[in-house]
């Protein structure tokens, strides 16, 4: 397994594109991610993606961490942000691929399944049987969300949130019994501390929280979520922060038509002038010239 400071940093695997972080999900056959790359992903890791890959026909071998397995179809694959990853189907496997906005699960799944099924806070891979009725209900969900995903119809959002809900159900469901097997309790720990870090940011980013104020509400010093994060991530807390400012930034410049001054207000900007420097310092370019070169 390559050093974390080696491992790349994608949004969808081998694309930085800006769009890419301010799609809520994007799903693919597994056929169509793994051919450009003659059916090899290596090892790389999304920072604000959740991916969910399920093996319906074929075989894979899966690089999780610092774990390696072959899996047979029909399997199902759960890989929270910041888990290194990789994957070698065998040619012709199928599947889809479902990747998830961070900001956009933490939106619609309920808090009564975040408790209920602590278990999809970790990396999962799970070996199904082609008879078992949870498998063909996972598979048809999947295939509903293709559908959507492509068809762009009116409550698209809304009728993807739905299923996706009802896919993270299936799949706590599926792997109740696995929560408390085969882990190792001081890197669950981590990664359950990282989380509550991010959901944070997702609650008070807007508000301009320092690290301080992160830690403190998390019950650690500056330096120890500094040293979780840059474990965790290879990212400073302030740059983490600063992403999720700038995902949102990014998208009201290109899906509303708010006078840049006001996006800067409703972001806690004091200063638009300060926000025009913010962004151009993330991003290389100003607000403006990004809102012209994207907007749809």
């Amino acid at each position: 397994m390559p050093k974390i400071t080696d491992i790349p940093h994608f949004n969808l695997y081998g694309e930085d594109a800006a769009l890419n972080e301010m799609a809520f999900v994007h799903i693919e056959t597994i056929a169509a991610r793994n051919q450009s790359y003659n059916w090899e992903i290596e090892a790389h890791r999304h920072d604000c993606l959740w991916q969910l890959v399920m093996l319906n026909n074929g075989y894979l071998t899966t690089n999780i961490d610092d774990k390696s397995k072959k899996y047979y179809g029909p399997a199902i694959f759960w890989i929270p942000p910041t888990t290194v990853h990789g994957f070698a189907p065998l040619p012709g496997s199928t599947g889809y691929v479902l990747s998830i906005v961070d900001s956009f699960l933490h939106d619609i799944i309920a808090n009564k399944l975040k408790s209920e099924f602590v278990q999809l806070t970790h990396p999962i891979g799970l070996a199904l049987r082609s008879e078992d009725k949870i498998t063909s209900d996972m598979l048809s969900l999947l295939e509903d969300i293709n559908k959507e995903f492509l068809e762009r119809q009116h409550g698209r959002e809304a009728m993807i949130s739905a299923k996706v809900n009802a896919l993270l159900v299936h799949l706590g469901r599926a792997t109740s019994a696995l929560a408390s097997a085969d882990r190792n309790h001081k890197h669950i720990k981590k990664n359950e501390t990282f989380e509550q870090f991010r959901q944070l940011i997702e609650h008070h980013y807007i508000e301009h929280w320092s690290v301080s104020d992160y830690a403190s509400q998390i019950g650690m010093t500056e330096s120890k979520l500094y040293a979780l994060c840059k474990k965790m991530t290879d990212q400073t807390p302030s740059k983490i922060i600063q992403q999720r400012l700038l995902i949102e930034a990014k998208r009201n410049l290109v899906y509303t038509i708010k006078p840049i001054n006001v996006i800067a207000y409703e972001l806690g900007f004091q200063d638009p002038a300060y926000f025009s420097r913010f962004f151009n310092q993330q991003t290389g370019i100003s607000a403006r010239d990004f809102r012209r070169r994207h907007q749809v």
